[in-house]
């Protein structure tokens, strides 16, 4: 289908137009966003940076979990590695 010269410039022009709108958007959204940081930070700058260690739940958690990630093969491998390989009783 080929436009009229007068439809492919109102076409252009509507495609400059929302590329504008959309930039005008992140502009915005970014000033929005600077803003809310800005606040944020004048918020907690008098109060210090604690490290807080994890609980013993989650360490559990997280050790649980690369255990029952790994095969029974590759657990196997590892002990035999360090000496332990007779012990391969079923838990």
């Amino acid at each position: 289908m080929e436009y009229r010269p007068e439809a492919q410039q109102r076409e252009q022009k509507r495609a400059e137009l929302q590329e504008e709108i959309n930039r005008a958007r992140k502009d915005l959204v970014q000033e929005e966003a600077d803003t809310k940081v800005a606040l944020l930070r004048a918020k907690f700058a008098e109060e210090p940076f604690t490290l807080n260690p994890p609980s013993r739940t989650n360490i559990v958690h997280w050790v649980s979990k690369c255990w029952s990630e790994l095969s029974q093969q590759t657990i196997i491998s590892g002990f035999a590695k360090v000496g332990i390989r007779n012990d391969t009783r079923r838990v």
